[in-house]
């Protein structure tokens, strides 16, 4: 399991998974970018708060707050007033002890509470969300503990925990409890890649999950090729769709090591949001350029609603590498790292 952990984050690093065919995949529904609304431009501006920003790589709107995933720092979690452009406070703590984690990440839940999990210690705390905003010292009301593997983890309102799979070569996603036991594992991968080993299909098909408020529909968007999977709360999938460049990575495992077949492939879906109407990601459509300082940050927003139709195109006056949108005001926030890390407004209205 390791071998293949270290295996996906060197895929995301350097971008084995780019290198591609220009068919697509079989058994989807496909359309191109003549499919897709023209783009609504939103400026943005950056915002400037009395503390200076560290290195943010995440960054995510709660009520008034936004709170931003640091790299290099004591406490990984900063949270910032949005009205009073005030940091108030930084949770998390680096290290192995019960409250500190190692590479945490937030789950948002359905009721008043926020979810924070650490991949590398297969471990979740759950806070009161109004105590972890506002506490300096905050103690989980649950802790988690998990014996598999969970990757791109979201919470199923009814349902439990989802995430892909890296536990079996047949399903795609595995569902457990929030006592860490396994529920099942399900979903199909195409029909063209059954044969495939798991390396093979883990990182062809890596990706983020986003769930609707009411728990109804989730997606899985795609990063190595440009697919969306949208699924019901009963974990059937209703659509599988891809575009509007139909690339597909041509990987090949051979001795232990995943190899890269025919010419360098675009980048495609990352870091979907979910809304009640809508789901909103982030689109690159760029061959990988890893000597390029901006091959993280994209300045496309594709927005799809829940029959998979795309809706609106959103065109970005800088790219981001990662973003929340606050609905009630209507602002998408992005954090970028170029040329220094900054927090960018940009008002969809």
């Amino acid at each position: 399991m390791n071998r293949l952990l270290s295996l996906l984050f060197c895929s995301i690093l350097f971008g084995l998974m780019h290198s591609c065919t220009s068919n697509g995949i079989k058994d989807t529904e496909s359309f191109d970018w003549s499919s897709i609304p023209e783009p609504i431009y939103l400026k943005g501006d950056s915002i400037s708060f009395d503390e200076i920003l560290l290195m943010p790589t995440r960054i995510v709107v709660i009520d008034s707050f936004l709170l931003t995933k640091n790299r290099n720092v004591e406490r990984f979690f900063h949270i910032y007033n949005l009205n009073t452009k005030k940091k108030v406070g930084e949770r998390i703590p680096f290290g192995i002890g019960p409250k500190e984690m190692l590479d945490p990440v937030w789950l948002i839940m359905p009721d008043s509470n926020l979810a924070v999990f650490d991949r590398n210690k297969r471990q979740m705390n759950i806070y009161r969300k109004s105590l972890l905003l506002t506490c300096d010292t905050v103690s989980p009301l649950k802790h988690i503990s998990f014996d598999y593997q969970l990757m791109n983890p979201v919470v199923l309102p009814g349902v439990g925990i989802l995430s892909s799979n890296l536990q079996t070569e047949d399903k795609k996603f595995i569902a457990v409890d929030f006592d860490g036991k396994k529920i099942n594992e399900f979903g199909e991968y195409p029909n063209d890649y059954k044969g495939k080993t798991l390396y093979e299909k883990s990182v062809t098909f890596m990706g983020d999950i986003a769930v609707k408020p009411d728990g109804s529909r989730w997606v899985m968007t795609h990063k190595p090729t440009d697919m969306l999977e949208i699924y019901d709360n009963k974990l059937n999938l209703l659509k599988r769709l891809q575009g509007p460049d139909q690339n597909v990575p041509d990987l090949k495992e051979e001795n232990g090591r995943i190899q890269r077949k025919g010419r360098a492939a675009k980048e495609a879906y990352f870091f979907p949001i979910a809304t009640t109407d809508c789901f909103y990601v982030l689109y690159d459509g760029r061959e990988y350029d890893v000597k390029s300082p901006t091959r993280y940050l994209r300045d496309k927003l594709l927005v799809f609603d829940w029959e998979g139709n795309p809706i609106k195109y959103y065109q970005l006056s800088e790219p981001i590498l990662h973003f929340s949108i606050d609905i009630k005001q209507q602002i998408l926030y992005g954090v970028s790292d170029y040329p220094e890390f900054h927090i960018v407004a940009f008002p969809m209205q």
